[in-house]
């Protein structure tokens, strides 16, 4: 392993402790000072009492069999999911340089004298959690007072170094072309009466070739406060998780060098490591990094802790059910009732994924509408992409040059729906709603939301998180709609979508020959467009205008409308463009390629003979 590597390890290991895995340290600041809750004293009342009934009842069995009626009784009628009990709060801070050293040249001060900027998340709890989960309220607001104590001390030293480095830069002539930035985010991913879930997102930067983006899982038992460690989950041995996590690493590796030698690396990782010496790795030990969320354990290992910094981080799951007797079954979710995948997705400019082939992802595109600034690439419509359909919603928006966030909402009755979540420079944010349910894509509305932001002492300010599948996002977070707009004269184009029923009085039949129309519903270089195509059993839907080919250079414009096309076992599926002969394909394999070219203007053409498509093929 580099150097680096084993540097790494050490740490991952601090990073846990501070994140509350593993310490239950008080700070030194009044927590009531920036939180709505109770005062400790409140919360430890509960506990306190708990613990004077157990010592009177002991030996008396009947006594105990009450209370554990009682408490499994109190565990039913519970919340499953915690929604609006969590708090995520924020501080940012920002340094500009106020001493009176200069460069020779202040063109190569690319920073304009910033030289540090950050932000700083800590999860909390409300009133509500205080009486209905004592015990993990108090857990949190011990590790949030510790947090934000480390936090303003890490502040005050990180512009410390900044100004240190900065004056370096300035005193040897060099450029300065970025300020340093630590920017943290907070996130619940499961939270329920089982386990709370969180992770902590990090991207810092202080000067070299690039950034370093880390992730930090922490997993609390929610009735006792338990912060848990990793073999409180798996119950299999040390050497039969690392060999798992070393099959499942190699089954997404992207080439034989990626995670060459992993085996020898998790041998290093324990539940219990007792030594991290960077000076003796033969013997060091580190902690696994894991999370539980609804569809398993996730397995974090940040860039530099297994494979190069080229390869980014990894995320391994191990489903509940994957492995037997690996996950103590307790911590399995009823995603019956629902559950939230909460994600992070670089926003994509849509003219990237005109040509690509589009398998197992979920792709979140934009089209833009102006050029950078400040930060922000103006949009004029967000556009969600699965492997077999896609929609889009048009609505002004912004989309950072950073990743934004998503959720992956599945509802108790069966429903799925993505909400895409955009902010906008004044804290305010552009939701996209849209339902997946099936893998079919479908637009359902959109609309720009005031958040919700709690103003709390010490430049501090407060939002809920979204932790209740069954709650809307906006309703739950307690936002104010501000804009919105009408997804029924949005650019819904349905993508390519499999359907069965249709109203044959709404469509248009055509006579045999030889058609043509563009893959676009822009109409500026040609009077043909496209909507949306649907592939049905008899054929193919095609809503848009056509035009028939009367011979080589004259066309007929037929007109806007749903035009039948009947296709059989027999029809023919190509592309091809210039001198290159024709790529021939499956009628999947044209469904899957069609959607992905559905605003690329490229030529759609096709042939009917005897009333079926002979040929059917997309040219350039």
């Amino acid at each position: 392993m580099k150097r680096k590597e084993i540097i790494t390890g050490v740490i991952l290991a601090a990073m846990l402790a501070a994140y509350g895995c593993g310490s239950k340290v008080e700070g030194n600041i009044d927590y009531g000072e920036i939180e709505e809750a109770p005062k400790e004293e409140v919360t430890e009342a509960p506990a306190e009492e708990a613990q004077d009934e157990a010592q009177d009842d002991a030996g008396e069995e009947s006594s105990e069999e009450a209370e554990e009626t009682e408490a499994e009784a109190e565990e039913e009628e519970s919340p499953v999911f915690m929604g609006g009990m969590f708090l995520t709060v924020y501080k940012t801070f920002r340094e500009d340089y106020s001493g009176d050293k200069t460069l020779a040249n202040p063109e190569n001060d690319f920073t304009k004298g910033e030289i540090i900027e950050g932000k700083y998340a800590v999860l909390t709890m409300n009133e509500e959690a205080a009486s209905v989960y004592p015990e993990l309220y108090a857990t949190i607001s011990s590790n949030a007072k510790k947090k934000i104590a480390e936090d303003e001390k890490a502040e005050s030293d990180l512009i410390a170094q900044s100004t240190s480095d900065y004056e370096k830069a300035l005193d040897s002539g060099y450029s300065f072309y970025d300020p340093f930035y630590y920017n943290e985010e907070m996130k619940v991913i499961r939270a329920d009466n089982t386990v709370l879930s969180t992770i902590a997102d990090i991207d810092e930067f202080y000067g070299g070739f690039h950034n370093l983006y880390t992730r930090h899982g922490c997993t609390y038992d929610t009735a006792t406060g338990k912060e848990l460690n990793t073999d409180d989950v798996v119950k299999c041995s040390e050497e039969e998780l690392n060999k798992i996590l070393a099959e499942e690493l190699h089954a997404i590796e992207v080439d034989a060098t990626e995670f060459k030698g992993i085996e020898d690396t998790l041998a290093h990782y324990k539940f219990n490591p007792t030594s991290s010496d960077t000076d003796d790795y033969e013997h060091a030990e580190f902690p696994y990094n894991w999370y539980l969320a609804a569809d398993g354990m996730h397995f974090i290992f940040n860039p530099y802790e297994i494979t190069s910094y080229n390869y980014g981080d990894s995320d391994v799951v191990i489903g509940y059910d994957e492995y037997e007797g690996v996950i103590d079954e307790k911590f399995t979710p009823d995603t019956s009732k629902g559950y939230i995948i909460p994600r992070i997705a670089f926003i994509h400019d849509d003219v990237d994924f005109l040509d690509r082939d589009i398998k197992d992802e979920l792709i979140i595109t934009y089209t833009a509408a102006g050029e950078y600034k400040d930060g922000y690439i103006p949009a004029k419509a967000i556009t969600l992409i699965l492997p077999d359909s896609y929609a889009t919603i048009e609505k002004p928006c912004n989309v950072t040059v950073n990743y934004s966030d998503y959720y992956i909402v599945h509802k108790a009755d069966g429903t799925e729906f993505v909400y895409v979540i955009l902010s906008e420079p004044d804290d305010c944010y552009d939701l996209f709603v849209f339902e997946t349910t099936g893998g079919t894509v479908k637009a359902v509305r959109a609309e720009t939301y005031k958040r919700n932001m709690i103003e709390l002492d010490g430049g501090f300010k407060g939002r809920y998180v979204y932790t209740n599948p069954e709650a809307e996002y906006n309703e739950q977070m307690g936002d104010a709609v501000t804009d919105s707009v009408n997804v029924d004269v949005a650019s819904d184009k349905g993508g390519v979508i499999i359907t069965k029923d249709y109203d044959p009085a709404d469509v248009t039949t055509l006579p045999d020959g030889s058609y043509y129309t563009s893959l676009s519903t822009d109409t500026t270089f040609s009077e043909e467009y496209v909507n949306s195509v649907e592939f049905i059993d008899e054929g193919l839907l095609i809503d848009g205008s056509i035009a028939l080919k009367e011979d080589d250079i004259n066309f007929k414009h037929l007109g806007s409308a749903t035009y039948l096309i009947t296709t059989d076992s027999s029809t023919e599926y190509v592309s091809g463009g210039g001198d290159e002969d024709n790529i021939h394909m499956s009628r999947d394999e044209f469904k899957d390629y069609i959607s992905q070219l559905m605003e690329s203007m490229l030529g759609l053409q096709f042939t009917i003979e005897n009333g079926v498509v002979k040929t059917i093929g997309i040219f350039s």
